[in-house]
């Protein structure tokens, strides 16, 4: 028999676990400058936690450097902006990698790999592409984690 105590309990537990699974979409809103500055975030946060989707949609002919190693759900890059790993860096991904735009892996051609890996089966739609620089054949890496599959959709390069 369901009791008054046991459907405020059931309820309670549901709006934890949608609480929980929800997602913080988090917007970039400055011109080139680094991902790790608060501020050039809407809402100021620097996306880094695999409940947060980063958007980097404008203004066009933007680079956004990636100088830390983050974790994050999704990521957007939009046309005709850039998105620049460092160096010794990286990006978790626990979703999906929407990109129209460029994606630069280890630009300086450096001895040290940067990465991008996928947690969890995904697919890397849009019509960008990912250009992989690197000092050695492993220096620029797209990884996935065991037993992950991701797909380059169609029209992705």
């Amino acid at each position: 028999m369901l009791t008054i105590k046991h459907a405020a309990t059931i309820a309670a537990v549901a709006g934890f676990a949608a609480a929980a699974s929800a997602q913080t979409d988090i917007f970039w809103n400055a011109g080139s400058s680094n991902w790790i500055t608060a501020a050039n975030w809407n809402p100021v946060n620097v996306p880094n936690a695999i409940t947060e989707n980063a958007h980097i949609l404008g203004p066009a002919g933007i680079n956004v450097n990636l100088d830390t190693t983050v974790s994050i759900n999704d990521l957007n890059v939009g046309s005709d902006l850039t998105l620049t790993l460092d160096p010794v860096r990286g990006l978790h991904l626990n979703g999906g990698l929407t990109n129209t735009g460029l994606i630069t892996l280890n630009p300086t051609i450096s001895g040290n790999n940067s990465f991008i890996q996928f947690l969890n089966n995904a697919t890397i739609s849009g019509s960008g592409g990912v250009l992989r620089l690197a000092g050695g054949g492993d220096d620029a890496q797209l990884l996935t984690a065991l037993d992950v599959t991701v797909t380059n959709a169609s029209g992705h390069t």
